[in-house]
């Protein structure tokens, strides 16, 4: 039968047969006893009927003892979520309440985020850097407008070389270093411009540029580019003509024919779609700087006394070579007390160990000498005569078993001015693993203590190339035809690891910091490449 008031008399059977019931808030012993609640159950909580429960709210309502909700609209809404309003209403925790006819509180709508059609919008996070790159892409790609059409894209090697001839031309202010690039199934080194990277990963980031990953016969992975609709529109509202223009300038011939990228033999080229116009691009040169280094091998490879040579005495000599750099670098970080390290694996075994030794002359009377890895054809003539470019070697201490260290000295021809003195620390082990080390004692006209991230990237390229014609010339023609088997007839390119120790860098900040998507890690990766996360070491 209902009661009085039209509910239902006593409490409302729930669906399993346990009685319904509104359970008083925890901090409710906390509130006012005057409107402590008398009912409990048999465990000791409190438990209202739905009669009981809607006068107790009524009641609440009508105490002089809460806050009114009219304060609240006064002092403007309060930063919490829906349900944090409403169950701070019922349990009375002093934030607002019910008075009299006051209604529940109400929830006003968060901010709306920034209208992306807007035309400020974009204003402070594109640069005209920005623009003039995604207007580059636009030459190159076109998103299908309908099911008729094909996808358009440009790969990404096509694009870092239009970036390139970008910089070189004054129209992108981007810094480059040289790399190592996959292009299909070639490590081609290239000039990179880091900066341009990361401005299109910002243009991902905003959505105007699209991304596409394929796999390549080769079991290999391609990366291409394109235009969206959205950045369609940006361009419409944003690019200005002299921006069109200055990317125009060596997109296009003379004549207004689009060029186009093509790579032959290791070398990138731009041609027109009538193959009457070509030009060699510069994008695979790489740059000589000049420097002065001494051989490194950590301790814990060593195993005599012997001691390494040191060639700080002829630092001054890098300060007067020159370089053939054309881009006008700049330095934001720079390290103190640099050693490098380069790691590799190389077929071989105990018996390649020995024939090794046995080369270097390790139990002569007189050690090392100078080796080459040319093939001597004709080795019953009187006459040998060998191009430039020798390795000179002195053993250091050696495993007849196991492993040798020693020092190799590179004497490679270089360009006129160009000052380098060229001193690995070589380790190599029967299992294959083979480190070389070196000191940084002068980059240029920096020294030991003040080593630019930009001309280091150009010495790390340098090293690379240097170390792989150090151990050619000392390993069998066995060996050097397994390394073309496994790096694909490239041995020459093949991949390193490359590992940089330094007692300072500048400026000195925590290590999450340098990741600051901007110039600093941007001079990171001409170094370390992709950066992924960094770590504080210690405190200090």
């Amino acid at each position: 039968m209902p009661a009085a008031n039209g509910l239902p008399g006593g409490l409302v059977t729930a669906k399993h047969g346990k009685k319904s019931a509104v359970r008083a808030p925890a901090s409710y012993d906390e509130m006012d006893p005057t409107f402590d609640i008398d009912g409990q159950n048999e465990s000791g909580d409190h438990e209202l009927s739905a009669a009981d429960a809607l006068q107790r709210v009524s009641a609440l309502a009508g105490s002089s003892g809460v806050k009114e909700y009219s304060s609240l609209s006064a002092h403007g809404a309060l930063s919490l979520s829906a349900s944090e309003q409403w169950s701070a209403a019922f349990s009375r925790q002093d934030i607002f309440a019910i008075k009299g006819d006051a209604a529940l509180p109400v929830i006003l709508d968060a901010d709306k985020p920034e209208d992306e059609e807007d035309d400020d919008f974009y204003d402070d996070k594109v640069t005209q850097d920005h623009l003039r790159l995604l207007y580059l892409v636009s030459l190159y790609s076109k998103p299908a407008e309908n099911d008729e059409e094909k996808e358009v894209w440009i790969r990404s090697h096509a694009l870092l070389v239009l970036i390139y001839e970008g910089i070189v031309t004054g129209v992108l202010d981007y810094d480059y270093s040289s790399q190592a690039n996959v292009v299909g199934n070639v490590r081609v080194w290239m000039n990179i411009s880091q900066e341009g990277k990361d401005d299109l990963d910002d243009l991902r980031d905003l959505k105007l540029i699209n991304t596409i990953k394929l796999s390549t016969t080769d079991h290999g992975l391609v990366v291409a580019y394109q235009i969206s609709f959205k950045g369609q529109k940006v361009l419409k509202r944003k690019l200005t003509q002299s921006s069109q223009d200055a990317v125009n300038s060596f997109c296009f011939t003379a004549d207004g024919d689009p060029l186009h990228v093509g790579l032959e033999d290791r070398t990138f080229f731009f041609y027109t779609s009538d193959r009457a116009y070509k030009v060699q691009s510069k994008v695979s040169e790489t740059e000589d700087v000049s420097y002065v280094s001494s051989p490194y091998l950590p301790e814990c490879l060593r195993r005599g006394p012997r001691g390494m040579t040191s060639n700080a005495h002829r630092a001054f000599e890098s300060a007067a070579g020159k370089s053939d750099i054309k881009d006008e670098y700049n330095e934001v970080v720079s390290l103190g007390d640099v050693r490098i390290l380069i790691a590799e694996w190389v077929p071989f075994g105990d018996n390649s160990v020995a024939s090794l030794m046995d080369k270097l002359g390790c139990q002569d009377r007189v050690q090392g000498g100078f080796f080459s890895d040319v093939i001597d054809a004709y080795p019953a003539e009187e006459r040998l005569e060998t191009p430039s470019g020798m390795t000179g070697v002195r053993v250091l201490e050696f495993d007849l078993l196991n492993f040798v260290n020693f020092e190799a000295d590179i004497h490679f021809a270089e360009d006129e001015g160009i000052v380098q003195v060229e001193n690995f620390g070589t380790h190599i082990r029967s299992d294959g693993f083979i480190l070389y080390g070196l000191k940084i004692e002068a980059i240029m006209d920096h020294g030991a203590d003040n080593v630019s991230l930009d001309l280091m990237s150009r010495l790390l390229m340098d090293i690379q190339n240097d170390s792989s014609r150090i151990i050619d010339s000392l390993v069998s023609e066995y060996q050097r035809s397994m390394l073309d088997v496994v790096f694909y007839g490239d041995r020459a390119t093949r991949d390193k690891y490359n590992i940089i120790l330094a007692e300072m860098i500048t400026p000195k900040m925590s290590a999450e910091l340098y990741l600051d998507g901007k110039e600093h890690e941007s001079e990171i990766k001409q170094v370390l490449g992709d950066t992924f996360s960094a770590h504080n070491l210690s405190d200090d």
